[in-house]
């Protein structure tokens, strides 16, 4: 069995791509065995270094595995307790771009060297190194 979940979009404007659109999208696949990967769409830059991290609403499990974006895509995962597929349940999925002075030069010069480059509603500041990308959506694992 094969499951695939659409998870939501969003928008993001990066000043560096002349106002262009950042179109976040992400699907979630199973195969069956309740190990999921997460694959994600994206205009941020090639290089854009990721972590991705899975949460069980209201248990235990957590887990975080680092991507890297290439071709406007990324993937993280098979996510596993231990050797076991992930239990049943809701799940919390958040995908964070670092704030700009720990990502590659070729990914500062688009974000800016704190982040100022970065707008929208994922964007997130902090009082002390800058702006950061931030996403989040939950999900369903049978």
């Amino acid at each position: 069995m094969r499951m695939k979940v659409a998870l939501a979009g969003c928008v993001l404007a990066l000043l560096s791509f002349s106002a262009s659109a950042l179109n976040v999208a992400m699907s979630v696949s199973s195969d069956g065995d309740g190990k999921p990967t997460i694959f994600g769409k994206t205009n941020l830059p090639d290089e854009t270094e990721l972590i991705v991290g899975i949460q069980l609403v209201g248990g235990k499990y957590f887990a975080q595995s680092e991507a890297t974006v290439k071709g406007g895509k990324f993937s993280a995962g098979k996510f596993s307790d231990g050797d076991a597929a992930l239990p049943p349940g809701l799940y919390t999925i958040e995908v964070s771009a670092g704030m700009a002075a720990v990502q590659p030069e070729s990914v500062q010069s688009v974000f800016g060297r704190e982040g100022e480059n970065l707008k929208g509603r994922y964007v997130k500041t902090l009082g002390v190194g800058g702006s950061y990308v931030n996403f989040s959506t939950k999900m369903q694992l049978p």
